[in-house]
Formats: C-alpha cells, structure tokens, sequence
C-alpha cells in the first residue's frame, strides 16, 4: 500500500509509533493513519500519504496508543 501511495511535504505526523524489524535493521515509522512518516532507503526522511485512513478504515486504532510527547 505504502508503494502506491504519494510523497507529500507534511509535517506532525507523529501520532502513532509503530517499530519494526528488517533485513536492514531496525525501524521506525510515525504515522496518524493516513499520513506514513518514514525513513528511505537512502536515509532521507520523507512523508507517503496513502489518501485514506488506513489504521481507521481497518478497525486498528484500538491497538494502537498515541504517542506521549517523551516517546
């Protein structure tokens, strides 16, 4: 989903914390459903908008918490 998405210039995204594993290490991505904060590959920070709410259209925020302003 995050592949077909857009590259937007958005700001306070920072919402949701969601941390992950892969072959290149750790990682982190903040997001507020619909805006997915993250990482490239080249290391540059950039903002994908997927046009929808995805955490909400699909029944997630009840397993997320939001962010504290220390985390």
């Amino acid at each position: 989903m995050l592949l077909n998405s857009k590259q937007v210039q958005k700001e306070n995204v920072k919402k949701y914390k969601i941390e992950y594993w892969s072959n290149d290490g750790y990682k982190t991505i903040f997001t507020d459903g619909r805006f997915y904060n993250l990482k490239a590959k080249n290391g540059i920070e950039i903002t994908l908008d997927l046009g929808f709410d995805f955490l909400k259209q699909n029944g997630f925020l009840d397993k997320f918490v939001e962010r504290s302003k220390d985390d």
